[in-house]
């Protein structure tokens, strides 16, 4: 008699789980988002996502074993990246299901993030031609790195740490377009309130380069270091 209880090799499906057990952890999830970005050394990450150095390497070797990154050497340093793009789309696959299955995501975004005078509303050819056209200046206010390893075409990179340095350089006549990760970012969101409070007609392309397979996305070379 047949006592199998799954048409599934259980072996199998353990495996599968090690991927779940992977991303059940905020910190691991906010790693994963950064290394889709760009790819980092331990301290850049651990820097990024405010962790300590240890715990970031504790997760790093978890998100390894399931398969998530892979690392390689570059002089003194561990380069980590994610092992494949279609671990991405699974984030961005978890991020769409979550936003429309948890209604406390949804809350979250209407009470934080969203603004009505957001541009992802605009169609992604719109916003290009506006910004070729000089009637918008793009900002990519996400750290250097992330914009040397992929940006929209014609933004210009002005972190957010040092946005007001570079304030007087912003054009009072046009608007300022402030982008970064995703809708769940916040670089952009604190980008448009401190132009805003300056003065300046600020606003927020929300989707930013999580929208990035609709835009015309100019990548440059890996991060080394």
């Amino acid at each position: 008699m047949n006592t199998k209880t799954t048409n599934i090799e259980p072996h199998v499906l353990a495996q599968f789980a090690l991927i779940g057990k992977a991303l059940s952890s905020p910190s691991r999830l906010q790693i994963l988002d950064l290394l889709c970005q760009a790819e980092r050394t331990v301290e850049g990450l651990a820097k990024e996502a405010s962790l300590g150095v240890a715990n970031t390497s504790q997760h790093l070797q978890m998100l390894r074993q399931a398969g998530i990154v892979s690392s390689r050497r570059d002089g003194n340093f561990i380069i980590y990246r994610i092992a494949g793009t279609d671990i991405c789309r699974l984030w961005k696959a978890v991020q769409t299901v979550g936003h429309k299955q948890l209604r406390e995501i949804e809350k979250t975004v209407s009470a934080f993030l969203t603004d009505p005078h957001d541009l992802d509303v605009l169609d992604s050819d719109d916003v290009l031609r506006r910004v070729a056209t000089g009637e918008i200046v793009l900002l990519d206010v996400r750290p250097e790195e992330e914009y040397t390893h992929a940006h929209i075409r014609g933004a210009q990179s002005v972190p957010l740490e040092k946005l007001r340095t570079h304030l007087r350089n912003l054009p009072r006549d046009k608007k300022i377009v402030a982008y970064c990760r995703g809708p769940y970012c916040v670089l952009s969101l604190d980008a448009v309130k401190l132009l805003r409070k300056k003065g300046l007609k600020a606003y927020r392309m929300a989707e930013g380069m999580s929208g990035s397979n609709r835009m015309k996305v100019e990548r440059g070379r890996e991060i080394r270091g």
